[in-house]
């Protein structure tokens, strides 16, 4: 069964909505999925925070190469003040096959009442970006400092842009507003992600032979993924666990091995 990622609009007035929704529609129309392969559709969202913040912010953008790129939104002062410093990535997985429509274009359905605005990227996590257009143009006049960090390479894996970033600009002691899907919930809870690549030995033959239950490199993967979805699920939903490939053998009537 497919999934598809969405954002849940909550009770707002009808003028805070249209502007939410509307700025969320063009940044989901943006090409974002995992740079490199779209570098002109964070050309493009980038445009549209610089033309949506108010001009009292002071922005800069960093291109570290590989599709790592970071835009910094900073007014006023923060650093000296209680303002946290925000970060949002901008970039999304590929489009799952199994998506139904556009994924570009964002829609809203009512699923059990609830109205959601649904498209790539929409929970994770273009939807906090709308949010915070919105919030730095109603809290123009306040005075008050904040920042906005957007980066790039998150779903990419490489999080270079956060690491380079703490290295320029120190971040201890500060407070930092990670925007993940949290069902709009302020949590603590990690970011990042840890990925492994594991290949797995048996011992070639005719799948007749009763020892295929053991030496079939394809069963031991299974035990393994077995095994990791029990500690998985013993840990009180603390551990994300994805199983995200499994391949290997020849046929049905083989003992699965691998060459060393």
């Amino acid at each position: 069964m497919t999934t598809t990622p969405t954002t849940t609009t909550t009770a707002a007035t009808p003028d805070v909505r249209a502007r939410l929704l509307g700025h969320l529609a063009r940044l989901v129309a943006c090409d974002t999925r995992n740079p490199p392969r779209a570098g002109q559709g964070i050309d493009a969202l980038f445009a549209i925070v610089r033309e949506a913040l108010p001009t009292t912010f002071l922005i800069e953008e960093r291109d570290l190469g590989d599709g790592c790129r970071w835009l910094r939104a900073v007014r006023g002062h923060p650093e000296g003040r209680v303002a946290p410093l925000v970060n949002v990535h901008i970039d999304t997985v590929p489009r799952d096959d199994g998506w139904q429509g556009d994924p570009f274009t964002l829609q809203l359905l009512v699923d059990n009442g609830v109205e959601k605005a649904i498209g790539l990227g929409a929970c994770d996590i273009k939807g906090a970006v709308a949010a915070f257009l919105v919030a730095a143009v109603d809290t123009e006049g306040t005075g008050a400092p904040a920042e906005l960090v957007l980066t790039s390479d998150e779903e990419a894996g490489s999080s270079r842009c956060v690491r380079t970033f703490v290295e320029e600009h120190p971040v201890s002691g500060r407070l930092v507003l990670v925007a993940e899907p949290t069902s709009a919930r302020a949590v603590v809870a990690h970011r990042g992600i840890g990925t492994a690549t594991v290949t797995f030995n048996g011992i070639g033959g005719h799948a007749s032979q009763h020892r295929a239950i053991e030496d079939s490199a394809v069963a031991e993967a299974v035990r393994f993924c077995a095994r990791a979805l029990d500690v998985a699920n013993a840990t009180d939903n603390t551990i994300r666990l994805n199983l995200g490939r499994i391949e290997g053998g020849t046929k049905a009537n083989m003992i699965a091995f691998s060459y060393p």
